[in-house]
């Protein structure tokens, strides 16, 4: 007959405070593989650099977590929750992405919605700007998924006016 471990392995672990196998992480926080989920990452190695700069910008919290595998090999790990306004990682996450993004005053357009609403091309537009003179200015937004980037927004009163003129005989 075995003798019963798991009181021993039990009473070490509340001795050592270690957590007892398969114990999950603490709650409320999240480690890197629901991040690779939640963000449909492949790898994880993706996951925990998007996570790390999360918590470098103070979009999460963080906190080293001392966890065992099922075959009882410990080992440590980042644990991480969302910070303060945050309550959801979807939340923190939204927040990460807008974190950091410039208002655009009013009157200014990038050069596409420029061309799109004169239906000329971009590069008219941009030449147009040159060569009257007319500064842009880089002001950093959200463009498509890659997240914030500098854009050139010019002002659009002045660029129409001008095409305005252009056109008339």
């Amino acid at each position: 007959m075995k003798p019963n471990l798991s009181k021993s392995v039990a009473a070490l672990a509340q001795l050592f405070k270690l957590p007892v196998r398969g114990e999950a992480c603490p709650k409320g926080w999240f480690t890197i593989s629901d991040f690779q989920l939640l963000l449909n990452m492949r790898w994880r190695h993706n996951a925990s650099t998007r996570a790390a700069s999360m918590y470098a910008r103070g979009v999460l919290e963080r906190k080293l977590w001392r966890g065992c595998t099922v075959d009882g090999q410990g080992f440590r790990t980042y644990v991480y929750k969302p910070a303060k306004p945050y309550k959801t990682l979807e939340e923190a996450l939204a927040g990460f992405i807008c974190a950091g993004q410039e208002s655009v005053p009013k009157g200014y357009a990038r050069p596409t919605v420029i061309a799109d609403r004169l239906n000329v091309s971009v590069v008219a537009v941009r030449e147009m700007a040159r060569r009257h003179k007319i500064k842009g200015r880089m002001i950093r937004t959200l463009r498509g998924v890659s997240g914030l980037h500098d854009n050139l927004y010019l002002p659009e009163a002045a660029l129409v006016a001008l095409h305005r003129r252009r056109r008339k005989p």
